[in-house]
């Protein structure tokens, strides 16, 4: 029941119907993410394989999920039908203000259907 509390309160702060959603680990949607922070992505990764990476270092394909930010491969430690967690990588470029960029997650080599950003910030909460 607790994870279908996170999903909810992911959308809500999404303040959209269903959709892709980046957040951070304390599920806050639209504060910039630092790289080699934890972040979230809820949506529809129903071709996935539920999954949870099993030792360090996290693959950057797991469960027939990939998740590029600026280009670069995350390392993912979870992935279900719904949700994906990874860490921002570390050499995503990141400045003391806060800049979007483009996060690409594939699910068994195909993209999903909606193109999401994030915000990264040098240091973010």
């Amino acid at each position: 029941m607790k994870y279908f509390s996170l999903i909810s309160l992911a959308l809500l702060l999404a303040g959209t119907s269903y959709s892709q959603v980046i957040v951070n680990a304390a599920f806050q949607e639209g504060r910039a993410l630092a790289p080699n922070s934890l972040a979230v992505a809820f949506g529809d990764f129903s071709e996935a394989t539920a999954a949870t990476a099993a030792s360090e270092p996290l693959p950057n394909l797991l469960g027939g999920v990939e998740v590029a930010i600026d280009g670069l491969a995350a390392g993912i430690y979870f992935v279900s039908k719904t949700q994906v967690n990874f860490v921002i990588p570390s050499g995503v470029a990141a400045s003391q203000y806060p800049r979007r960029v483009p996060v690409q997650i594939r699910v068994k080599g195909i993209p999903i259907v909606a193109p999401l950003t994030t915000l990264i910030k040098d240091i973010s909460p």
